[in-house]
């Protein structure tokens, strides 16, 4: 059996095959922000093909814009449940930056797409920090200093070749 995702134009696309489903019943897909706490996205009846291979595949368009986990379980006609995979999907334009608020340091993780600029507003909108990152991770960690940055909050700008992310944090000491 193989399970995979990957983000497409119209969601984010799960497909997985089975075999030997005799007395399979049904898969269950569950999603995570976290991969810790997961909520059900859909059930899918089991083929019950004996010896063929059945492919199937699931759209979800909820969640196209995140950092995500997907979770394939299959249940038996007897009840039985069985972990299956689970896959993960990072848009092009996820950018996590944590803790917010912070005091000294920012970390910040996002998707690379080679080129990247990193750039910092104040509230009145002037440039305070620019860097150009480059790196073929596929999702990027950087540590930057703000020891220096007085309280309030400040806009994190990711550029790319292909989009723009941004995301508010706070400085509070």
């Amino acid at each position: 059996m193989s399970f995979e995702g990957e983000q497409t134009t119209a969601g984010n696309l799960l497909t997985w095959k089975s075999r030997h489903q005799t007395y399979m019943d049904f898969f269950t897909i569950e999603v995570s922000k976290d991969g810790v706490n997961w909520s059900l996205v859909d059930i899918i009846k089991a083929e019950g093909a004996p010896a063929e291979i059945i492919e199937y595949e699931m759209f979800d368009e909820n969640l196209q814009d995140e950092l995500c986990y997907y979770k394939l379980l299959q249940t038996d006609i007897d009840g039985t449940t069985v972990f299956v995979g689970t896959v993960q999907i990072i848009s092009q334009n996820y950018i996590n930056i944590y803790p917010n608020p912070t005091t000294n340091l920012l970390n910040i993780q996002y998707t690379s797409n080679l080129p990247n600029r990193l750039l910092i507003y104040n509230l009145t909108g002037s440039l305070i920090f620019s860097s150009n990152e480059e790196s073929s991770q596929t999702i990027y960690q950087k540590q930057i200093d703000i020891s220096h940055l007085p309280n309030n909050m400040y806009l994190l700008v990711l550029e790319s070749n292909d989009f723009t992310a941004s995301e508010k944090f706070v400085v509070q000491r």
